[in-house]
């Protein structure tokens, strides 16, 4: 997008105070859904990287012992 060509660009006015919509239950309704997503990802990784490095290490003691 060209910036410099004033026919493309529209300006309502406003400053940072100004969010682009008027619909704040949106914007909060996608953060909510962002966060469960970001929530449950993050679980997943915890309990698929511990179960697999309790067993790196269990492997690791097994295939030095003898």
């Amino acid at each position: 997008m060209d910036l410099d060509d004033r026919s493309r660009v529209n300006w309502r006015g406003g400053d940072s105070s100004v969010w682009p919509d008027d619909r704040g239950w949106r914007r909060r309704v996608v953060i909510a859904l962002m966060l469960v997503g970001l929530l449950g990802s993050l679980a997943l990784h915890f309990v698929i990287g511990w179960a697999d490095a309790l067993g790196a290490l269990t492997f690791t003691a097994t295939a030095t012992c003898c």
